[in-house]
């Protein structure tokens, strides 16, 4: 009885689909770890004559015409009773903690550190990333045609699990420097994301590309579920302060994963002895297979010219634009929304933003 073998192409794409989960958790994860990190403000909702108290804290109470004042709330005169008794007009009620100073550091009880940090600077965080990963991309490409694809996965995954993991030493740093540690961030993101469309276009025969691309994209949304179920409930939980534990598992899954692609995954399918003659002949026969790194000697120039001035191009520069912003902002944003407007516990905004 012949034995069952798995085909060497479809470890490779499951080694990619599992990398590029990985690789858009550590895009994500900020996104709902950060409502952890923050002093969170208690949201009253669709209640005429409804307020929260906070013991021991300043709070500011806004209404829906913008009226704003400040009060100081003790523990001692703060009880249930006051808390139902308390009147605010209006149908829209926010009550935020008031901070010392914007960017201000506390500890929970656990140990974990809070930080002051406005809507705005919060804003500013999770956008930094995007600021690196825009125009990495096309040189990320490049390198893995010219040099290893293989390696240039490797070593961006392995910096992106380093970064990731160095996530709550560097907010204790400030607020620059965690801009900072974002934007490096989407630099290697923007550098190794790319080797994936490279190597699929190396190992996949022509009629099973649009599905080994199409795996490729599942996988960054797959991250964006993870990123959100497992920062969620992990940041909830007392082990290692809270928070900061989620990004530690979340750069051990990485590094746990260049384990196995260091050994299984190879950037030619001759090379690779699990590849069988017959899986061989089926990638490169008659396939138009283009060999990884490009010929110098027939190296063709790029007609830049043609790309930029073709109405095509732009339509599908337009339509990836318009897609992206809407889903970028959708997917880094909505759990504080879900925060804020639907009052949800960290654990409920896991499951519901996933």
């Amino acid at each position: 009885m012949a034995k069952c073998r798995v085909p060497g192409r479809y470890i490779l794409v499951a080694l990619l689909f599992v990398g590029n989960t990985i690789l858009s958790t550590h895009k994500f994860d900020l996104g709902i770890a950060i409502l952890a990190m923050t002093n969170r403000p208690t949201t009253v909702h669709n209640a005429t004559n409804a307020t929260a108290l906070i013991p021991g804290d300043d709070i500011r109470l806004q209404d829906d015409n913008d009226t704003a004042m400040e009060q100081p709330i003790s523990s001692d005169t703060a009880t249930e009773r006051d808390i139902e008794e308390s009147k605010v007009v209006g149908t829209f009620t926010t009550i935020v903690p008031a901070s010392p100073s914007e960017g201000g550091l506390s500890k929970e009880g656990g140990g974990a550190p809070v930080f002051s940090w406005s809507p705005s600077v919060q804003g500013v965080i999770l956008g930094a990333y995007f600021y690196g990963v825009i125009t990495p991309q096309v040189l990320g490409g490049r390198l893995a045609e010219r040099f290893s694809a293989k390696w240039t996965l490797l070593v961006g995954l392995l910096a992106s699990s380093g970064l990731t993991s160095a996530t709550p030493w560097v907010a204790t740093l400030g607020v620059a420097p965690l801009v900072v540690h974002r934007v490096l961030l989407g630099l290697v993101h923007g550098l190794s994301m790319p080797s994936s469309v490279a190597l699929v276009a190396r190992w996949a025969p022509k009629r099973e590309r649009s599905t080994f691309v199409a795996l490729l994209f599942c996988g960054r949304y797959m991250g964006i579920v993870v990123a959100t179920l497992m920062f969620g409930h992990l940041s909830a939980l007392s082990v290692a302060g809270g928070w900061p534990f989620a990004f530690y598992m979340s750069g051990l899954l990485g590094f746990l994963w260049l384990a196995l692609w260091y050994f299984l995954a190879f950037d030619d399918p001759a090379c690779d002895p699990k590849v069988t003659a017959v899986e061989l002949r089926k990638i490169r026969s008659g396939d138009g297979t283009a060999p990884l790194k490009a010929s110098t000697a027939k190296q063709r120039p790029m007609p830049w010219r043609a790309v930029l001035t073709s109405a095509p191009v732009w339509a599908l520069v337009v339509a990836r634009f318009t897609n992206m912003w809407v889903s970028m902002l959708l997917f880094t944003k909505l759990p504080a929304y879900v925060q804020a407007v639907l009052g949800l516990s960290l654990h409920e905004n896991a499951n519901f933003s996933s």
